[in-house]
């Protein structure tokens, strides 16, 4: 099946990868390394903003209200000033120094590791996507877990946890420390485990914020293929769900508290115009 699903689709995959090859070398020398710092700076810089201000609009005027109607927290208006210029701040701080590390770390990435310049068949790049979620997982899981321990939580990860009623633009306002353990790392080691295309990284990078941002948007959406009630539990109890899907909560068992509240019976995906949390305010069991 693989072998069909790759010959059907090669004329397609050589075509990209002459496009790649053509704009590296007109649009950047051939050099490799300004190409991948200034395309994935774009994409997680830019990704994040154009989407974290959508959100932002909504939660900072409430409109419109058939979109803020979704929201999973109620009542829970953080939008203070100062509160606000703070998360601000930190985020431009975050990413300045992300585009600095990102240098350093390219130029051992491109003197040290194999560098694949062969754009991936299909089936491949599904099964690199298959990997970078469960690298993600695991090292997201244990580094987030561990930023939770009583010896260092209230020196770097709790200021993440300010948010309590997370919203899109909070998902990187952390300590910088923690930006490399638990946002940076996560993400990057697999692309680099598994000496992929940089196209591929790019894909995974825009994929990987995308879902961060909706994993700390606060809104339930109907037909999101994303819940991002897990986490959104996360921020509101602090002491549970500390993985991406949960693979890692389950077999630690670090999701009973979550599994044992009425959170846990919502709808991962659902296609009503009325809110799934409907089912938790209305019948006041809200834990």
């Amino acid at each position: 099946m693989a072998n069909i699903v790759d010959q059907a689709s090669e004329s397609y995959r050589l075509t990209i990868e002459t496009k790649y090859n053509e704009i590296l070398a007109t649009k950047f020398g051939g050099n490799e390394i300004l190409a991948e710092l200034i395309v994935s700076s774009l994409i997680s810089i830019g990704l994040y903003w154009i989407l974290g201000l959508i959100y932002f609009v909504v939660d900072y005027t409430k409109k419109p209200a058939f979109f803020y109607q979704f929201k999973i927290q109620r009542n829970n208006d953080q939008l203070k000033k100062d509160k606000v210029g703070k998360l601000l701040n930190q985020i431009v701080f975050n990413q300045i120094f992300h585009v600095i590390l990102a240098y350093g770390l390219l130029l051992i990435k491109y003197k040290y590791f194999p560098i694949q310049r062969k754009v991936p068949t299909l089936t491949w790049f599904l099964f690199e996507f298959v990997m970078f979620n469960l690298i993600r997982e695991v090292t997201f899981y244990y580094s987030h877990r561990a930023l939770h321990h009583s010896s260092v939580y209230k020196y770097i990860h709790k200021r993440h946890h300010e948010w309590q009623s997370p919203i899109a633009l909070a998902a990187v306002y952390s300590h910088p420390i923690e930006h490399v353990l638990s946002n940076i790392f996560p993400i990057i080691l697999g692309p680099i485990l598994m000496h992929s295309h940089n196209l591929s990284g790019y894909i995974w990078m825009a994929y990987s914020i995308w879902e961060t941002l909706i994993a700390h948007c606060g809104y339930h959406f109907p037909g999101s293929p994303i819940s991002p009630v897990f986490h959104d539990y996360h921020h509101l109890k602090f002491t549970c769900n500390f993985g991406v899907y949960g693979l890692l909560d389950k077999l630690h068992g670090t999701d009973k508290l979550y599994r044992n509240s009425p959170f846990y019976k919502l709808p991962r995906i659902y296609f009503s115009l009325k809110p799934s949390t409907d089912m938790i305010y209305n019948s006041d069991k809200m834990e």
